[in-house]
């Protein structure tokens, strides 16, 4: 196993829409098992059989992805009990918030792989207008429990772009129970500055249509304007 853009994407999907849980036996008190397990809507299913492709071709991980029949939920899960030396060795974590392994940082197609990643994940991506130049404004958001510090220092870096981390409330319901909770928006801007990296090294690794097309979108607006 070596770096590359393909793992660096599936850990950045793991990483901001997947869990990652260890199973204990009751009797022994050791690890039974260690799953990634993923529960997403039909938007974003193209993400998810990414990922199922991805973990076939880098670990051998076959593992089927079926709905559930109550919700718009669509279930997916593998074992990497014995991966994760694997996973130490290449600085691989899964705990929250998302941080990039440091192989990650060095190349720019596995920073824009990672981070497009999240972007399908746990991101979102919409557009704007300044009213005071009349341009389209272009404003990505990840969304994590915590605080995301680390993740802000490589984006801050490697995009050369502004950004802000902002402490939010959510709500959600699970089960007809109303769920509230804390979180951060880490919010940064696409650019003149980093079109480029966006356009190179971002963008093929996309999977969900209306965050790539909002992208898209963006990218044309600019160039436009260049001409």
């Amino acid at each position: 196993m070596k770096p590359s853009s393909n793992l660096a994407y599936w850990i950045g999907s793991v990483q901001s829409d997947g869990s990652f849980k260890s199973y204990i036996n009751k009797k022994t008190g050791k690890i039974k098992d260690v799953r990634i397990s993923f529960g997403v809507s039909t938007k974003s299913l193209p993400m998810l059989k990414k990922v199922q492709k991805l973990s076939i071709l880098l670990f051998n991980r076959k593992s089927g992805i079926w709905k559930e029949r109550k919700r718009d939920l669509w279930d997916y899960h593998i074992c990497v009990k014995s991966l994760l030396h694997l996973f130490d060795k290449l600085d691989i974590k899964f705990k929250d918030p998302p941080r990039p392994p440091k192989w990650c940082l060095d190349e720019p197609n596995f920073f824009g792989a990672y981070l497009a990643g999240l972007i399908d994940g746990d991101g979102c991506i919409w557009l704007t207008i300044d009213k005071k130049y009349k341009t389209l404004v272009c404003r990505a958001k990840i969304t994590s429990r915590l605080e995301q510090k680390e993740l802000a220092e490589a984006i801050k870096e490697k995009l050369n772009c502004s950004l802000r981390i902002i402490p939010v409330k959510s709500t959600s319901i699970l089960n007809g129970r109303l769920i509230c909770g804390r979180g951060f928006n880490l919010e940064f801007l696409f650019s003149s500055k980093n079109l480029k990296f966006l356009e190179r090294f971002i963008m093929p690794h996309l999977t969900i249509k209306h965050k790539k097309k909002r992208l898209e979108k963006y990218i044309s607006h600019r160039l436009a304007a260049v001409v």
